[in-house]
């Protein structure tokens, strides 16, 4: 599961998403638009304590918080 799978398995209702990336946000002391970059557009953070922060926040491993899920084979 990555960080975007995440976001997008606690539902429709607006309150348990807003909340996590206001949690991660203060947790990273980050905007919460820089959380959402990170969950929306998939873009990892540079800090790699942020990466360890949300790994215990979300209990996601922290290599999977960014999988590339598609494989080019050749």
């Amino acid at each position: 599961m990555t960080l975007k799978d995440y976001y997008k398995s606690l539902g429709r209702q607006t309150p348990p998403k807003t909340a996590l990336i206001q949690d991660i946000a203060k947790l990273c002391k980050v905007t919460e638009t820089t959380v959402r970059n990170w969950i929306i557009r998939d873009m990892k953070p540079i800090n790699p304590e942020h990466i360890k922060i949300i790994s215990k926040k979300t209990g996601i491993k922290e290599s999977d918080l960014w999988k590339n899920k598609k494989q080019i084979k050749k």
